[in-house]
């Protein structure tokens, strides 16, 4: 028996009985929560606590990590590190499977030469534009296979590369995010920095003089859990990410019944937009552009203090956030990423066949 049918036979039965493993490669944000990043530890943890073997390896050699703001139940999962992102150092086998975030085109470059499967996560398109190099594809770098988060960017990621084959998994909202006391006057405010909370509050204040008395409040950089509390004490949160694919703070708001005052992305999330009648969804205020954030804030003010906000805002938004439950990010966790392993066995096996075959016609012709 050759070295390489031997190889394959061993790697068949590792992944028949869970003895490979999954392999995330993960971006080290310093202790600032990211949505993106807790996606790829919630979907580790998902799969550890089922028996798989999880591993998350990173690239920094002061790496920080989550611990700060996911805790402890994340921050223990396994870790390595594995040399710089342009030249990988770690043993991979055709029974392992590495997750590589869309951002990484050199990881993926770094790792194409390996035997194992290599599988893109995708929660952001901009990313895959802007750090992949100009005339090469996912193709070329030998990543076949991607899970989206949504419908909409898997249908993005085909009109460049229809090759890929793609599943989804969604994001979710944990369960921690909701209304657990009375609502204060208190406005979140959700944006990248605080020049651009700035740039909101100060003209609101100066254009609407009498509701100087609503407090705003600023959430940059806070633990997850004291974040859905503080979404849950404000009655309103202004959010703005127009880069974003999905808006996770948003959603993270509604289920705290925190009404949200949001600019409209560039690439509107698939909860915002209604695609039956091509309209933006009443799960919120919206508005295009920041001329008109001020009067967005004074309306839902307005009617806050007056209680006069429809129900059907508080039913939309309760509507919306009950499509992104972690049960079915659970469900679409195990469903898609055992699949993968029941691929895998497939190519295997035809693999073992067509080298077992050749064994046999060598014999013959000597």
């Amino acid at each position: 028996m050759s070295n390489t049918v031997e190889k394959i036979k061993t790697a068949i039965e590792s992944l028949e009985n869970k003895k490979f493993k999954f392999y995330f490669f993960v971006f080290d944000t310093k202790g600032a929560p990211n949505g993106s990043l807790a996606y790829i530890y919630e979907t580790a943890k998902i799969l550890n606590d089922e028996g798989y073997k999880v591993e998350m390896l990173y690239a920094e050699p002061d790496f920080v990590g989550v611990d700060s703001w996911l805790g402890e139940e994340y921050s223990s999962l396994p870790h390595s590190r594995v040399g710089d992102r342009n030249s990988i150092q770690v043993t991979l086998g055709p029974d392992d499977f590495v997750f590589i975030p869309e951002i990484y085109s050199n990881v993926m470059s770094a790792l194409k030469s390996y035997p194992c499967k290599r599988i893109a996560l995708l929660q952001n398109f901009g990313y895959v534009t802007e750090v992949i190099p100009t005339g090469a594809s996912w193709d070329d770098l030998k990543v076949r296979d991607c899970i989206a988060t949504s419908e909409s960017l898997k249908e993005r990621l085909h009109t460049v590369f229809p090759e890929v084959k793609t599943e989804i998994v969604h994001r979710s909202v944990p369960s921690y995010f909701k209304q657990t006391g009375e609502k204060k006057l208190i406005v979140n405010v959700i944006v990248k920095n605080q020049s651009e909370a700035s740039a909101i509050v100060k003209p609101f204040m100066w254009k609407f003089p009498q509701y100087g008395w609503v407090s705003f409040r600023p959430l940059l950089n806070r633990e997850r859990k004291d974040f859905a509390e503080r979404l849950s004490e404000g009655f309103a949160t202004v959010w703005c990410d127009t880069t974003t694919d999905f808006g996770q703070s948003a959603l993270e708001a509604m289920a705290a019944r925190s009404i949200v005052i949001g600019k409209i992305p560039e690439n509107i999330p698939e909860w915002m937009g209604d695609s039956k009648v091509g309209s933006i969804k009443n799960n919120g205020m919206w508005f295009y552009n920041n001329l008109e954030a001020q009067d967005a804030i004074a309306s839902v003010v307005q009617s806050f203090i007056t209680e006069s906000i429809p129900q059907s805002i508080y039913d939309e938004m309760a509507e919306t956030v009950k499509d992104y439950s972690p049960d079915r990010q659970k469900k679409e966790v195990l469903d898609v990423y055992g699949k993968l392993v029941e691929d895998r066995k497939k190519e295997l096996t035809v693999f073992l066949s067509i080298c077992e075959n050749k064994e046999k016609e060598n014999e013959k012709a000597e």
